[in-house]
């Protein structure tokens, strides 16, 4: 089995994401999603505070 060298970084974390980066991101772009379809359903304006709040989190981590 060959290892993948771009995962093969033992402390460069700014390298690449882990594997909880990676979740977390996902967590927090389907918050953002969810946020975004909940406003709709209800038919509100959404927050784009709240919204730039969470991407920017997104971004953090990406």
């Amino acid at each position: 089995i060959r290892e993948n060298p771009e995962f093969n970084f033992s402390n460069s974390s700014d390298l690449s994401p882990t594997q909880e980066d990676v979740w977390k991101i996902k967590k927090l772009e389907s918050e953002r999603e969810k946020y975004i379809k909940e406003c709709a359903s209800l038919g509100i304006e959404y927050n784009e505070e709240k919204l730039n709040e969470l991407k920017k989190k997104i971004e953090d981590y990406g």
